[in-house]
């Protein structure tokens, strides 16, 4: 064997293991953030719950995102959501991010007078909007991804699952959101 035909050999070796580290590397990040929003995951014989992940973001919440107001007499969650919770979680999650989601292009159009507009609004494109008419800072926006991400995990993890109580804490913190959208962007 000439040393071409060993370095080829080596090369061939080694390209793939080299290629899943790297990758490994790559996304290591973007990973560790989608496992923080699942709540369980099953995989065969391995069952693995990551329902801390939604007290974690509890605890943002309530740093980042200021008190409610003392004479709010509306209650954080309306009877059908926490009906819909108990039914069916994953609805809940996903009724809970469009209710944050209409509430955040309301806010934008009432502030600036405009709002992105179309079938499909980019998010990212609503919320640098947010944060650019001061409806939001970066922490609160900071919260604003995390649902986002949960909601995704809701709406694509074939493996998802939830039980209404992480379904209820969702939608109270989203709700969170809506009523400090309402309130910044009032005239």
């Amino acid at each position: 064997m000439d040393k071409l035909s060993f370095v080829a050999a080596l090369i061939t070796a080694i390209a793939w293991p080299t290629a899943v580290i790297v990758l490994g590397f790559a996304l290591k990040g973007p990973f560790r953030e989608l496992l923080g929003f699942l709540t369980k995951l099953k995989y065969g014989d391995l069952e693995l719950n990551f329902e801390k992940s939604l007290q974690r973001l509890e605890l943002k919440a309530t740093a980042a995102l200021p008190p409610e107001t003392a004479g709010t007499s509306l209650p954080l969650l309306s009877p059908e959501l926490a009906r819909l919770a108990e039914a069916s979680p994953r609805a809940a999650i996903i009724e809970g991010w469009i209710r944050l989601s209409n509430a955040a292009v309301a806010a934008l159009r009432s502030k600036t007078g405009s709002a992105p507009t179309g079938r499909h609004l980019a998010p990212a494109t609503v919320e640098r909007g947010l944060v650019d008419s001061h409806l939001l800072n970066d922490a609160e926006l900071a919260v604003v991804r995390q649902l986002r991400n949960m909601r995704n995990a809701a709406v694509h993890g074939v493996a998802f699952s939830a039980d209404a109580g992480v379904a209820l804490q969702y939608t109270a913190t989203a709700n969170r959101l809506v009523r400090l959208l309402e309130r910044r962007s009032k005239p």
